[in-house]
């Protein structure tokens, strides 16, 4: 049963308390380095009021919050205190169906993080659940909202590149075989999609979520290689042909030595990695690691994170102006957005079947990922 505070959201709808000019609770649920972007974004915005902290690391949270926020070890317990309007679901993805689902079943909206689940199944389970309690669920596809992906999506629909052919993004780095980060266990289950941060799971499923509102087309065909939880790691690749035409190519690999640069990587600025934030300084130009799309009359080359935008046509090689601020304050846009949603009573701006749509591409390099690991 939906509780009574779910009651009041209904007479705000039939005009019983201005809804428009409150600002909705938040319980960010996970408080990692994910959770921490999501809890500040929530505490910037003038529509949002980050109300508690759900996460069992209890004192970590609140040391780590020095503002007197709670904190809470359950989301029960935060739900049942706080009564918060929304829960973003930041946790590691193994738990996001439980933690969505309970949410909506005691009549809150959630947000929830990439991957929305680790299985077609737990995220089908999110959105049967947001069907049958009226709670509304977005899917935290968040380089919808940075200002050069935006811009770019722009670009495409006035024809500036023409028509896009292909679309890619290579992350390719580290120092040397064996010194490469691996997501946890707690994060990824043995036997399932895992590996590197920067990879396709917890990486990639960003790029395919891209392409495809980028050029307005669904995902034909994908197929690919992923690493596994637990297994040796190697190179990850994936291939997306677009009902458009258009092909998408990803490729990973943090377990080699970089090129070019000491430590090329997706959030560098042209001198190195930069995986501590996201100022960026450096040759642009030169940077090898970046979002390319190539079209029939030009291409474009995003460096997302650092929200500079580069045009390659007939007139010649040149960067654009880029408004509106960039990382992390797209987790702010992206908030806003379903805060907006919310009170218009209308569909998330980037819907969970949006995320469903993502993972069941993803996971096709991870059926092909596994027999290629068992035969080398």
């Amino acid at each position: 049963m939906k509780r009574l505070a779910k009651a009041c959201w209904g007479d705000a709808l039939n005009g019983s308390k201005d809804l428009a000019a409150s600002k909705m609770k938040v319980v960010v649920a996970g408080f990692g380095d994910v959770g921490k972007i999501h809890a500040a974004a929530s505490k910037r915005l003038s529509e949002t009021e980050l109300v508690a902290i759900a996460d069992p690391r209890v004192a970590a949270a609140q040391e780590a919050l020095e503002d007197g926020t709670p904190c809470y070890a359950t989301l029960s317990e935060a739900i049942a205190k706080e009564h918060p309007d929304i829960v973003i679901v930041a946790t590691p993805a193994s738990f996001h169906r439980a933690l969505a689902v309970e949410a909506m079943n005691a009549g809150v909206h959630c947000l929830v993080e990439k991957p929305i689940a680790l299985s077609v199944a737990e995220a089908q389970d999110i959105i049967e659940a947001s069907a049958r309690t009226g709670m509304k669920v977005a899917y935290g596809s968040c380089y919808r909202f940075l200002p050069v992906i935006q811009q770019a999506k722009h670009l495409i629909e006035t024809g500036a590149i023409g028509g896009v052919r292909v679309l890619r993004e290579t992350v390719i780095g580290g120092q040397g075989s064996g010194k490469c980060g691996i997501m946890p266990e707690s994060h990824y289950p043995l036997g399932g999609p895992g590996g590197f941060p920067m990879g396709i799971i917890d990486h990639g499923i960003h790029l395919v979520d891209a392409f495809s509102w980028l050029t307005d087309s669904e995902v034909s065909t994908s197929f690919g290689r992923g690493n596994i939880s637990g297994q040796p790691v190697g190179p990850e690749y994936m291939s997306v042909v677009l009902k458009n035409g258009a092909v998408g190519h990803l490729a990973y690999d943090e377990d080699t030595f970089a090129t070019d640069l000491p430590q090329d990587g997706i959030f560098g600025a042209g001198e190195g990695w930069y995986l501590g934030g996201y100022h960026a300084a450096g040759d642009f130009i030169k940077h090898p690691n970046a979002i390319h799309i190539h079209g029939t009359h030009g291409s474009l080359r995003l460096f997302h994170y650092a929200n500079r935008l580069f045009l390659n046509d007939s007139a010649g090689l040149r960067e654009l102006s880029v408004e509106g601020k960039g990382a992390p304050y797209h987790f702010d846009a992206q908030l806003s957005a379903f805060v907006t949603d919310i009170k218009e009573n209308r569909l998330p701006s980037v819907p969970a079947s949006a995320g469903l749509a993502a993972l069941e591409t993803v996971l096709t390099c991870f059926s092909h990922g596994s027999a290629a690991q068992a035969n080398p």
